[in-house]
């Protein structure tokens, strides 16, 4: 198992090394080598829903270490990670249905 994000922030990784490692276990899911990408990458169901929305690892290790945005990039209005209903826009968490 690789700790993806806390390599990514302790710069031990690029964006791009990361991502590279991302599709090798991606490959390895699809080749039945493994049975769960985010185990494998050590990301917990947050994690690997913004990853499926397509953050980079680089802003979602942020988030893991200095904390998720509490409101949407777009109408600014509160918004909990833990309830889902959010989607990545830009790198930044936005309601799935918004406002704005």
């Amino acid at each position: 198992m690789n700790d993806i994000l806390k390599m990514v922030y302790d710069k031990e990784l690029t964006e791009i090394e990361a991502q590279i490692i991302f599709e090798k276990t991606a490959d390895d899911f699809h080749n039945g080598i493994i049975n769960d990408i985010s185990y494998e990458l050590n990301l917990n169901q947050y994690e690997w829903t913004a990853v499926c929305h397509g953050v980079s690892f680089l802003q979602l290790a942020k988030w893991r270490y200095s904390g998720w945005s509490k409101s949407c990039v777009k109408c600014k209005k509160e918004l909990n990670y833990e309830m889902y209903g959010w989607t990545v826009f830009n790198d930044e968490l936005c309601h799935i249905k918004c406002d704005d």
